[in-house]
Formats: C-alpha cells, sequence, structure tokens
C-alpha cells in the first residue's frame, strides 16, 4: 500500500493557517479572567470559534476517504463487512436519526463484555427495522469499547439490489438456521 501524498493546488499562494479556538461557556470580563493563585496574573480571555474552523479537517478526511473508496485501499471481512464505510458513513447517517428523531436513552450498555462475542436479543416490532439499527448505533457510540453490533436480517433485506449491499457493507447476516 503507497503513502498517500499531498498535492496544493495552489503552490504561488500563501497559506493562511486557521488555528482552531473554543468558545466559552460563561462570559467573563473583557479585560481579563479571575487569577489562577495568589500572585498569578490575570489570564487572558480566550477567543470565540470561527465559523469555518474544522471544516478544512472535514473536507480533507472526506477526500481521503474517497480516494481509499476509489483505488480499493480498504478492507472488508469474509462476510462483507466494511467498518470504514459503517463508521464514516452509515453511522454518520444514522445519528440524526437516533438524536434527533427518536431520542433514543441507552441503560445497561455496561453488561455488553468490552471484548469476545455476546449475543443481544430485543423485541423487534413492525416492518423497517429501524431499532435495530438504533440499537446498532447506541452499542457502537455509547459502550466503552466501542463495539460493532452486526444485526441479523430477514432474506427480504438480502433481496433488495441496494438494500442487500449496504446491509453487507454494515456486518449484517441472514437470520437462518444455518
Amino acid at each position: 500500500m503507497a503513502d498517500a501524498k499531498v498535492i496544493p493546488f495552489d503552490e504561488d499562494r500563501p497559506r493562511r493557517r486557521v488555528t482552531p479556538r473554543k468558545v466559552r461557556a460563561v462570559p467573563a470580563p473583557a479585560a481579563a479572567v479571575e487569577p489562577a493563585g495568589p500572585g498569578a496574573g490575570p489570564v487572558p480571555p480566550s477567543e470565540p470559534e470561527l465559523p469555518g474552523d474544522g471544516w478544512d479537517r472535514r473536507i480533507a478526511g472526506g477526500l481521503a476517504f474517497l480516494r481509499r473508496r476509489i483505488t480499493g485501499e480498504y478492507e472488508v471481512d469474509d462476510f462483507g463487512y466494511d467498518k470504514e464505510l459503517t463508521d464514516q458513513v452509515l453511522m454518520s447517517l444514522l445519528r440524526p436519526v437516533y438524536d434527533k428523531y427518536f431520542r433514543v436513552e441507552v441503560k445497561g450498555i455496561e453488561n455488553i463484555p468490552k471484548e469476545g462475542g455476546a449475543l443481544i436479543v430485543a423485541n423487534h416490532s413492525g416492518t423497517l427495522p429501524l431499532d435495530g439499527l438504533m440499537l446498532q448505533v447506541a452499542v457502537h457510540d455509547r459502550h466503552p469499547a466501542e463495539r460493532h453490533l452486526r444485526l441479523l436480517a430477514a432474506d427480504l433485506v438480502f433481496m433488495l439490489p441496494v438494500v442487500n449491499e449496504i446491509a453487507r457493507k454494515a456486518g449484517h447476516t441472514l437470520a437462518c438456521a444455518e
């Protein structure tokens, strides 16, 4: 596997370096913040976060992800599970549904072991398996070991053209006796 090279598009122009800044939670006087201890001088206030901070890293990460996809420099296990695609794309698409629509509350996540096999059994109801997908996000995001949950799916999932590929890449497997 070859290392990626950064090819600047505008070598003749000087680069502007953006320094990330944090937003203060509590307003302080403009001149100074409380001293840190006896004899310590005033601490200058931190500056507010700029709207463009962090976007350059996100774009660079997205472009690196696309490069790996185009060149085939990514790993897929024997069952078709693609960890990077699941982490970078699928989980990112499911998180707003998890946080904003369903507003999932997680209890008992500490009962899932940090390593090794485990079977999580839940009562699924409904036609669309959104509850299973929300469980997958919960185990990935809330468990201390950030475990990846592999769901069992009905054969209908693996008959649908686009859903079949997404389910395989997310680590889902056919729910059957074999």
